[in-house]
């Protein structure tokens, strides 16, 4: 997609936070008026006066009234009755949650003239089927999430290898988001996900390189500042086997933010070395602050 075109609009079912954080990496937009004329005046009646003599018949020259005059009254106007706009019902909570997260996710107009954007692939909720057993692994019982007012941003990149993307998603309350994004600080967490990541990435190949294949990866949390309510991040690097002697590391910065009901899922990806922390904080902000803040 080119800069300053609206992206396609694009709606995903809701998925727990857990799966979209490790499936990220897999997306690397009357009135009228009436007028009466009316003739007020016609031609008047031709007089004809005879006068009689005794023995001679005179007969009169012929008297013919002043000339006929014909008016015009001003065209009488009719005031435009007030223009009543159409009935409209009012947006639903689940509608009015997705406006307000289409406004929130990322732009083009977020970075530099160097990157573009192209529509994001396929919504993970849509391919991933091991979240229960994600889930079960942590102990804790899968349901998707309260709300299916969810957006995901295009997917931002450039030439030299780097892409982001985002999403936000609306759940029915601020606990809800808490209880999610607390899921991620779990003990268990890093154990039940790396083998999670594991069985979903392995083995794949790599759009646009040919004959890569996904090799081993590794699952580590990473320092950042606080954003929002609560901020988790996981820095995922994935080796890909070029050949039988060629690695080339890939890495995958993938960013939890809660903001009242809101959650928002960020992933920036770099080859070699991670994507800037400072750039990554930069836009978490643009996002956030998209909020309304009775959300």
């Amino acid at each position: 997609m080119t800069r300053g075109s609206t992206p396609p609009r694009r709606r995903a079912r809701c998925v727990a936070v857990v799966a979209v954080m490790a499936a990220a990496m897999l997306t690397a937009a009357c009135g009228s008026t009436s007028a009466s004329v009316s003739v007020l005046g016609s031609a008047g009646p031709t007089t004809t006066t005879t006068t009689a003599a005794p023995t001679t018949t005179t007969t009169a020259p012929t008297t013919t009234t002043a000339p006929t005059t014909t008016s015009t009254a001003a065209p009488t106007t009719t005031a435009a009755p007030p223009t009543v706009p159409a009935s409209t019902t009012p947006p639903t909570p689940v509608e009015r949650d997705q406006a307000i997260a289409k406004a929130a996710i990322l732009k083009l107009e977020d970075f530099p003239t160097t990157w573009d954007a192209i529509a994001p692939g396929p919504s993970p909720s849509d391919d991933i089927l091991l979240e229960p057993n994600l889930a079960a692994c942590l102990g804790i019982g899968y349901a998707p999430l309260g709300s299916d007012a969810e957006e995901r941003s295009e997917l931002f990149f450039t030439t030299t290898g780097q892409s982001v993307s985002s999403s936000v998603g609306l759940v029915e309350s601020g606990s809800k988001a808490q209880a999610n994004i607390a899921v991620l600080s779990r003990p268990k967490f890093l154990s039940c996900a790396r083998p999670y990541l594991a069985t979903l990435l392995r083995g794949q190949s790599v759009p646009g390189v040919a004959g890569a294949k996904v090799g081993s990866i590794t699952l580590a949390p990473y320092a950042i500042e606080a954003v929002g309510d609560a901020v988790k991040a996981f820095r995922l690097t994935v080796t890909l086997v070029l050949g039988s002697q060629q690695q080339l590391n890939v890495i995958y910065d993938m960013i939890a933010v809660t903001r009242g009901r809101a959650q928002i899922t960020l992933t920036a990806t770099r080859s070699v070395t991670p994507y800037p922390v400072r750039d990554e904080i930069r836009l978490l902000h643009l996002v956030v602050n998209r909020l309304p803040p009775d959300v």
